[in-house]
């Protein structure tokens, strides 16, 4: 009986499934070499998630998402040969492998209030999270902005950025880590996410 008390004063009513506007939700990936970098999108394939918040007015977010690697795009390259060229690169097995593995993963483990928000984005919340690609599942953390919308708040977006090295997902091609005589023709190890996640609690 204590226990349950203690959990109904610890969240209020806001709370449930966040269900994600997926047209309003974007993956931006880049991807960085020498000689300049390369851009592009990627699609939420489906997600789990729910909302509380507490009495002190944080939030706690938990679930995962699921991320549909086929739908890797570029969108800095004009040329659409040498895009298509290389979105098939990115999806064959100097990469992502995507034909065995058509799915990468982000499972929230945890997500923790952030009191210093002496930043550029004014992040407010860590999430640690668990982070698959290729089959492979890596621990990481970043910071996030959650921000309250519509008139009830019960409109919730999401911003933040992950930087991911890729080698820790077996992913070593032109990687100077690994090819050290490769000269300047290497790809830098990591690379980044930016995303913005929109729903709503239901």
């Amino acid at each position: 009986m204590k226990y349950i008390l203690i959990v109904v004063m610890f969240f209020t009513a806001l709370e449930g499934r966040f269900l994600i506007d997926k047209e309003n939700s974007t993956f931006e990936w880049i991807g960085r070499k020498v000689s300049g970098e390369h851009n592009g999108d990627i699609k939420i394939s489906s997600a789990d998630l729910s909302v509380y918040k507490k009495t002190d007015d944080t939030f706690f977010i938990s679930g995962y998402m699921s991320i549909d690697m086929n739908t890797i795009s570029n969108i800095d390259i004009q040329d659409v040969g040498t895009r298509a060229y290389l979105v098939e690169h990115l999806k064959d097995d100097d990469f992502f492998n995507v034909i065995n593995h058509p799915y990468s993963y982000i499972k929230i483990v945890d997500c923790i209030p952030l009191s210093n928000l002496n930043n550029n984005m004014n992040y407010n919340y860590l999430l640690k999270a668990e982070i698959t690609i290729k089959g492979i599942s890596k621990a990481i953390e970043f910071p996030i902005l959650v921000e309250e919308l519509g008139i009830n708040k019960n409109e919730i977006s999401a911003i933040g950025t992950i930087d991911i090295d890729r080698t820790d997902f077996g992913i070593k091609y032109k990687s100077k880590s690994y090819f050290p005589s490769i000269g300047d023709k290497f790809i830098y190890d990591d690379f980044t996410i930016n995303f913005k996640i929109s729903g709503e609690i239901k």
